[in-house]
């Protein structure tokens, strides 16, 4: 009688188990925070290691105090990143009004501003205006695109999460130069100041980790591609919601009264079954193996594709450079010289056609010898070194 007691109380502990599963397995949270640490679908964990990848030369640091504060007029070379909703003011902290025009000055005297805001932003002293509408529909897409020819994509983008429905509606066109639309309404634009520019978006969700990763990350580094690639970067941890905000299962239901009772007791029904059931044998427990990361490989794929428009010197260089990481992160071997004893080792090392080698090696010459790199010669060492890749992977 006392074992079926004991049996009772773990059923009734799992059919608990069960239904709290149930109900938070869809439950994922899609708050806004914005933040480097966050690997929600609107955190930006993503972008903190693409900008690296984007912005080699520069020097990186993150911001936690208000723009008033911040920004040194004197300082120049120096690019800010600012990325947050404050629509219907969900964000933590807005821009207020001195330290707008702390920006300005700052710009005025040889920086670069990136504000990606949707909502209620104060721009009267930039003679902007932006209208706003809320909209969170998986099925009210909408197109994207640049005003540049030759930064337009075959077709208009879609972006399907999130807060895209602020817009300009107020311009003055003699001093601002349109960059990007979408629904044909002004949404990534650029005003030079003084000695420096101010590039505003309203599409901040561009560079959030569900959109980088599953939806269209050429929109966020053709955007990224604007900046210069040689200033200091401060990248803004202050102005958004910040990852104090409860985005966990278990703050929800700490959160809320009767809920917490319920877990407390569920805490001390299994408490108690733990000490009348010592005697048991205790399972083995199993060994879960950490699933494979592939955002990194997938970052580096995108930043060569999408550095630096027609910046082909540059991106050469850095698919020379992670192909000889490869070749000593995998075959131990520093390939800085072309010797065909050293083609013939990797050749019996991948199972690579010393042919194919030999191709890669001549190409990487031609690039290395010379600063001025055609579009055809980029695309031939992308396509020999993308073929190495993949017959290493297949094994041929």
């Amino acid at each position: 009688m006392k074992k079926n007691k004991n049996i009772l109380v773990f059923v009734l502990i799992l059919v608990v188990i069960f239904l709290i599963e149930v109900s938070n397995r869809d439950m994922t949270d899609w708050t806004a925070t914005f933040n480097k640490e966050d690997k929600i679908p609107f955190g930006t964990k993503v972008l903190d290691e693409l900008l690296p990848e984007l912005f080699s030369n520069s020097k990186i640091t993150y911001n936690d105090v208000s723009l008033y504060e911040l920004l040194d007029t004197n300082k120049t070379n120096q690019t800010l990143i600012i990325a947050y909703d404050n629509l219907y003011g969900r964000a933590k902290v807005n821009i207020d009004f001195k330290s707008l025009e702390r920006l300005i000055a700052w710009v005025n005297n040889g920086n670069t501003a990136f504000l990606n805001i949707c909502g209620q932003v104060e721009f009267d002293t930039l003679n902007l205006g932006i209208s706003t509408t809320y909209v969170f529909n998986e099925t009210n897409k909408k197109n994207i695109n640049f005003y540049n020819e030759k930064l337009q994509f075959d077709k208009d983008l879609k972006l399907d999460k999130g807060s895209y429905s602020s817009y300009f509606s107020t311009i003055d066109t003699s001093n601002v130069e349109l960059i990007a639309h979408y629904d044909n309404q002004a949404r990534f634009i650029k005003q030079k100041i003084g000695k420096g520019n101010i590039y505003i978006s309203t599409i901040p969700y561009a560079f959030t980790n569900y959109n980088l990763l599953y939806g269209s990350p050429e929109l966020a580094i053709k955007m990224l591609s604007y900046l210069p690639k040689d200033n200091d970067i401060i990248v803004d941890e202050y102005y958004k919601i910040g990852s104090d905000k409860s985005s966990h299962h278990l703050r929800y239901i700490l959160s809320q009264k009767s809920l917490k009772w319920g877990y407390y007791t569920l805490l001390m029904t299994v408490f108690f079954a733990i000490v009348i059931n010592l005697k048991r044998k205790q399972k083995a427990i199993p060994v879960i193996r950490k699933k494979k990361n592939s955002s990194l490989e997938f970052i580096k794929t995108i930043s060569n594709l999408y550095l630096e428009e027609n910046d082909n010197k540059f991106i050469a260089d850095k698919k020379i450079k992670h192909f000889r990481n490869y070749l000593r992160q995998k075959l131990n071997l520093k390939a800085n010289s072309f010797e065909i004893d050293i083609m013939e080792y990797i050749a019996k090392r991948t199972g690579v056609d010393v042919e194919l080698l030999e191709e890669i090696f001549r190409r990487i010459r031609a690039v290395e010898i010379t600063n001025d790199v055609s579009f055809q010669q980029l695309e031939q060492l992308n396509s020999c070194i993308d073929k190495f890749y993949l017959k290493v992977r297949n094994g041929k």
